[in-house]
């Protein structure tokens, strides 16, 4: 038998190919190692607070394999939107380990109703690294509001927030400082000591919004517990600080703000008063009980409102908010499933009333049908606006009962007897939203309603470059054109929006924004035309100059391209000294100086004073520097802004160029006055300060025990001091300007006292008869400089102002034409009394 066995040759070279094939598959398995050199330089350690949870980070730094530092993953999505920047300390070196959050919820009541259902959960968090930066990418819902919360170990937390956030948007925040704060904490108390549990102790106006005049949360609280302790929940920065108290029923006594300093705060120790409340239930026609309607007391002033809601039994309680307990008069501020009464409620409560009874009229219902025109298929998915002739609250005009309606039909609730306007939201974009429909409801009930919704065909836009580069996040618009000249600027009014939007002038018709999307990663975006596109105009906008075709002429089957002008952009920075971070930014014109001036946008300049401008249109730009100015009150806050007083910078853009530019605005530098306020020779307890001038108002500034006070961040130009005294608990207060104007220079440290004389005008309002008290009516206070808060007389037809102005005033009673006066208390005296008649034609 011959030998079968393989050669010992063969067998060596069978044993070689395993081995190799082995080793291949090892190295398959396993990254090949990286020599480090000058140009990839070997992997630094990481440090755990790189976007890792604490668990993860200690697993990575005990573990031999090199970690991959987690950071933020770049949009894979060209249409995402991000938010991005970098927490920094005093000195501006990077934080790391700081916690930044985004969270969305409901915004603008129309925009929610129309982006349908949105399945929305919030980013994980982001903890920064050791450079400080996060990158957070996220797709914005359509109808929500964007907050940003910014917080680190021992640091005052930064905010942020956005009414809407468009696709494929970036924000850009710069640096962002985080300084050090301090624990505040004590005891709520009440008059006799004896601790008070559940109430939420407020400091106001706190540093914290990202921009100087943004809207965002700059309050902080903390709750107390039942031995009344509590302490605020994150680190205040050393200031002092607008003090308030939140909960049903109580009232502040003391004291009115908080002082922190560079050491911290001492433990407050805040009084609160139990208030008195009118009681009482809402019942209908039938005597059943009514729910969820809101009464308010009439208190004729802005600020805190004293209101309460009816639960499901009818009853209600409004507790009072004012020091003044005068007996007050009820309203019906939302009728819920009522309509409101015909005629207001004449009668007036005391503080205390328990049996109150209001009675109401059950609103109607109709049932609506919703179908397509051309087929007379039903329409599911729509919102309504559905709102009376008589209601007086752009409120009750908002679109509801957005969602699935089966079969195309609804119930609609809350019709009111009369005139009633109805208008339809599809919730496809390629059906056209109904015209204003009116109708009548009476005690019969209200007639069926049926509307009919035309459907828009789909085109594709495209929006590309010269050289045929897709552009990526360019909005598109189809716009149907009004009766005024159409620009790139022009307003076109969103008729999915619901609401009124009436013109008294039937020839005059407003530009209507008929569909509009977001080009994506192929520079395409698919729009809704109608049938005859006459009369319709395309606008692109975005990184690019606008874009406008007009007329429009859409062919069957190819796409409508828009080639918009190359763009250019203006890179600066803006050399500064002393102002703080934010506060000033850039606006920009487009056109020469002396010609009419074309598009306007501002831009923020960053910590370090850098700003950049994008798709700009070639030509010339003039640039301003400007300080945002935010004046803030116990009750609210309005921005404003002033010239910075630098001279303007003209700068020409070419296209697909960045031009370079530098301002200098160092012979600017901010004021600061120091001193204190009297009145009547004594400091002025409660009290706020401001200053008015260079265009805007500053403050308010929270004087200390002795009326010191300390406002900086003043633009060198003219000032009148002003003093608010009055109760910041229920309402802001009235004004008194210093009769003196200061001048300051720029960086001048003015230390100075002012002295304010309190004047007391006593106006007693008649009716026509000369005879009647005028009681019980609303009164407005006209005058230069006046900031009187609005009043209503009393049973005896008196107003008492104890802080009047040096001025003459005017008084315009409620739904009068004409103002009544001047009154003003003579030079020389400190009081001053006065009657007035009503004139007989005088009601509007």
């Amino acid at each position: 038998m011959a030998d079968r066995r393989p050669p010992i040759l063969f067998v060596i070279v069978v044993v070689l190919a395993l081995l190799a094939l082995v080793a291949w598959w090892l190295r398959r398995e396993s990254p090949p190692p990286v020599t480090p050199t000058a140009e990839a330089p070997a992997a630094a350690p990481i440090a755990p607070a790189i976007g890792l949870p604490p668990a993860v980070a200690d697993a990575a730094e005990r573990s031999e394999v090199p970690v991959v530092p987690v950071v933020s993953t770049p949009a894979a999505d060209p249409l995402l939107a991000r938010v991005r920047g970098r927490c920094v300390d005093e000195a501006g070196a990077p934080l790391a380990g700081c916690t930044v959050a985004l969270d969305a919820w409901g915004g603008n009541t129309n925009r929610m109703a129309l982006q349908g259902k949105v399945e929305w959960q919030d980013p994980a968090p982001f903890v920064t690294g050791d450079d400080g930066r996060f990158d957070i990418a996220f797709a914005p819902p359509s109808g929500m509001q964007f907050a940003l919360d910014i917080q680190g170990e021992g640091r005052v937390p930064r905010t942020g927030r956005w009414g809407q956030i468009e696709p494929a948007q970036v924000i850009e925040l710069g640096d962002l400082r985080l300084q050090t704060g301090f624990l505040v904490r004590g005891r709520v108390v009440d008059e006799v000591g004896a601790p008070v549990a559940r109430v939420s102790v407020n400091l106001q106006n706190l540093p914290l919004p990202i921009g100087a005049g943004m809207a965002a949360n700059n309050s902080r609280s903390g709750s107390s517990a039942a031995n009344g302790e509590f302490a605020i929940r994150v680190p205040i920065p050393a200031g002092t600080w607008p003090l308030a108290v939140q909960a049903r029923g109580v009232r502040l006594v003391g004291p009115d703000h908080a002082i922190v300093t560079e050491r911290g705060a001492e433990p407050l120790l805040v009084t609160v008063r139990s208030m008195p409340s009118i009681r009482g239930f809402v019942t209908d026609e039938q005597g059943q009980p009514v729910p969820d309607v809101t009464i308010g007391a009439v208190l004729n002033r802005s600020g805190r409102m004293a209101s309460g809601r009816s639960r499901e039994d009818g009853a209600f309680t409004v507790f009072a908010v004012d020091a003044d307990l005068r007996p007050v008069q009820l309203r019906i501020d939302d009728p819920g499933p009522c309509e409101p009464p015909a005629a207001p409620d004449e009668r007036v409560w005391e503080w205390g009333s328990q049996d109150v009874r209001i009675e109401l009229r059950r609103a109607l219902a109709g049932e609506l049908v919703v179908v397509e025109r051309a087929t007379g298929a039903p329409v599911t998915e729509f919102a309504v606006s559905c709102y009376s002739a008589r209601s007086n609250s752009s409120r009750q005009s908002d679109l509801r009962l957005s969602g699935d309606h089966p079969g195309g039909r609804v119930t609609i609730d809350r019709i009111w007897r009369g005139r009633n306007f109805l208008q339809v939201i599809p919730l496809d974009p390629a059906l056209v939203p109904s015209a204003t429909i009116e109708f009548e409801a009476s005690d019969a009930g209200v007639p069926p309603l049926r509307v009919e919704l035309d459907r828009l065909a789909p085109v594709t836009v495209r929006v590309e470059t010269a050289d045929g580069v897709p552009l990526v996040g360019s909005k598109v618009e189809v716009i149907a054109k009004g009766t005024v000249p159409f620009d790139a600027a022009a307003h076109a009014e969103n008729p999915r929006g619901g609401g009124r939007g009436h013109s008294s002038d039937p020839r005059f018709r407003l530009h209507q924004r008929l569909s509009e999307a977001v080009t994506g990663a192929d520079g395409k975006a698919t729009v809704f035309v109608p049938a005859r596109a006459d009369g319709l105009v395309v606008r692109a906008t975005g990184e690019h100059p606008p874009a406008i075709v007009d007329p429009v002429r859409f062919q069957p089957g190819l796409d409508l391209v828009v080639v918009p002008a190359a763009s250019g952009s203006i890179a600066g920075v803006v050399r500064l000294q002393g102002f703080e971070p934010g506060s000033i930014f850039v606006v920009r014109h487009q056109g020469a100086p002396g010609t009419q001036p074309g598009s306007r946008e501002e831009f923020a300049v960053q910590a370090d004073g850098t700003f950049v401008m994008r798709g700009l249109a070639a030509g010339h730009h003039r640039l301003q520097l400007m300080l945002r100015a935010w004046f803030r009150t116990d009750h609210g806050s309005r921005g404003g802004a002033a010239l910075l007083g630098v001279p303007e910078v003209e700068v020409v853009v070419a296209g697909g160029r960045e031009t370079k530019v530098e301002i200098d605005a160092t012979a600017v530098v901010p004021a600061t006055v120091r001193g204190r306020v009297l009145l009547d020779g004594a400091p002025a307890t409660p009290a706020r300060v401001y200053l008015q001038g260079a265009g805007a108002q500053f403050g308010q500034f929270v004087p200390g025990a002795d009326g010191s006070f300390e406002a900086s961040g003043l633009l060198p130009g003219r000032y009148r001091v002003g003093l608010v005294v009055g109760d910041f608990q229920a309402g802001q207060g009235d004004a008194i300007l210093h009769d003196d104007a200061i001048v300051l220079a720029s960086g001048q440290q003015l230390v100075a006292d002012f002295v304010f004389v309190r004047r007391r005008l006593v106006i007693t309002l008649l009716q026509p008869d000369g005879k009647t008290p005028a009681a019980n009516l609303e009164c407005r206070f006209l005058g230069e400089g006046v900031g009187i808060q609005n009043r209503s007389t009393d049973q005896n037809g008196r107003l008492v102002i104890e802080s009047a102005p040096a001025v003459p005033v005017h008084i315009l009673p409620a739904n009068r034409r004409t103002a009544l006066g001047p009154v003003q208390v003579p030079v020389g005296q400190s009081s001053h009394a006065v009657t007035l008649t009503l004139p007989a034609d005088g009601i509007r």
